[in-house]
């Protein structure tokens, strides 16, 4: 097979399979050719008929595919480029890292045709759906939604941003990188090389009128600075944490030396998730044709949200209680429960939404 040929395949099958991530780990002269499947790694040769290594060509073309230097394998590198396979066009987002054996590459695929998660289609339930729509039509304040590296978390944040779009509200996210565009609402790219960091982009961000804005990640102390102050001051501010728990979100927030009086203020809601691997019916999980040997047709997404007693319980463990802070809060949770249920009531459907995040 040729070359060319060979490179079009590997990221075919990835597609075809719903895989998020390509790997090609060196190993002496040959690279070993794996695919991330429903967060699970498989060999290529487990789950589609593609052998287990690939030779440096394959490397090479992929290179100069995301325009990358050919030459430089001592430095890492990102690059990036839009390709058509039989399954459907496709943005492909790759990393190059030095090792000790060589070079290193993982890709990132991401579906163009795959149309965009909405809030009801992230399957929540109908009254935790109708807290997040409310909290999310406040004028103010900061929505954060945390979890494990690969939980959805931007998903969950671009639903609500589409959500609020669609309600007349002016939107910008501040994205490192952005992997899908989104008609509707403008998106800015990070560029750290260039020092154009998420906080300057916040700053810039806050000149240009947003009544909602996203930051992908809050990773530094200025960019969480800069984000409370604009929660404070008549924006509502959607961001994400990598913690594995909720109880994690306040310990990052510490660590980043923001006031604990602030963040009583300005925190509206926390949204945990997880996602969780839903095992073929045709197999039972022992891998089979229907779901090309992984044993899993799909994920789905838990959630569990913590606003009003429970987050004034989980402020109470990092600093001393204000009665008067916690009677705001209940009088605010208060307004969201009756709020939340008045909506809910007007969105009769399911209990329980019936999403699933990569199925074939």
């Amino acid at each position: 097979m040729l070359v060319s040929d060979l490179t079009d395949e590997i990221i075919a099958t990835g597609v075809f399979l719903n895989a998020s991530d390509v790997h090609l780990d060196p190993m002496d002269d040959q690279w070993r050719l794996s695919y991330r499947v429903h967060g699970r790694m498989f060999r290529a040769s487990e789950i589609s008929d593609l052998e287990d290594s690939v030779s440096r060509v394959v490397l090479q073309r992929l290179k100069v595919l995301a325009k990358l230097t050919l030459g430089e394998q001592r430095k890492s590198q990102d690059g990036h480029w839009r390709t058509s396979t039989r399954h459907g066009l496709c943005d492909l987002r790759i990393s190059t890292i030095p090792t000790i054996r060589g070079e290193r590459m993982a890709i990132r695929l991401i579906p163009i045709d795959n149309p965009f998660l909405t809030l009801d289609d992230l399957g929540l339930m109908r009254m935790d759906l109708a807290v997040i729509r409310r909290m999310a039509s406040c004028s103010s304040g900061l929505i954060i939604v945390c979890g494990r590296a690969g939980s959805g978390k931007s998903t969950t944040l671009h639903a609500i941003l589409q959500d609020q779009q669609a309600k007349g509200r002016t939107v910008i996210s501040i994205e490192d990188p952005v992997e899908r565009l989104i008609d509707g609402y403008s998106q800015i790219e990070v560029d750290e090389r260039n020092g154009f960091s998420f906080a300057e982009a916040l700053r810039a961000t806050l000149r240009q009128d947003p009544e909602v804005v996203m930051i992908g990640e809050i990773r530094d102390e200025l960019t969480a600075e800069t984000a409370v102050r604009a929660g404070l001051t008549g924006h509502l501010i959607g961001t994400s944490l990598h913690v594995e728990h909720p109880r994690g979100v306040m310990a990052r927030l510490s660590d980043l030396h923001l006031p604990l009086s602030s963040l009583r203020e300005v925190i509206r809601l926390i949204v945990h998730q997880e996602l969780v691997s839903i095992p073929c019916g045709g197999c039972l999980g022992r891998g089979c044709q229907t779901c090309s040997q992984t044993g899993v047709t799909g994920r789905k997404a838990l959630f569990r949200l913590l606003f009003g007693d429970e987050l004034l319980s989980l402020f109470d463990r990092y600093g001393p209680h204000d009665p008067l802070e916690a009677q705001a809060l209940r009088r605010r949770e208060v307004h969201v429960d009756v709020a939340a249920e008045k909506i809910a009531e007007s969105n009769p459907g399911k209990e329980y939404g019936d999403a699933f995040y990569g199925s074939p």
